[in-house]
């Protein structure tokens, strides 16, 4: 997908994984709650792999345009 944020998750399990050309997937890591999910460049950068939860999961999404804002009033986000 397209898109201008950071993806955060707050709860549960997600693994990211790459769909390879025979149709499977290669898990690339497995992510907890604190960790990144994506990190979306700005200008329509297109992600090269997908997650999938594995529990109930809560995912915060960031807006790139709001980081500055948040990192000013909030500096343990940066």
């Amino acid at each position: 997908e397209r898109g201008e944020a950071i993806y955060s998750l707050v709860d549960g399990w997600v693994a990211l994984y790459k769909l390879m050309e025979d149709g499977s997937k290669q898990i690339l890591q497995f992510a907890l709650p604190g960790n990144v999910l994506a990190f979306m460049p700005a200008h329509d950068a297109v992600m090269s792999y997908s997650a999938q939860a594995l529990t109930d999961a809560v995912v915060s999404i960031v807006p790139h345009k709001n980081l500055e804002r948040l990192a000013r009033e909030c500096p343990e986000v940066g």
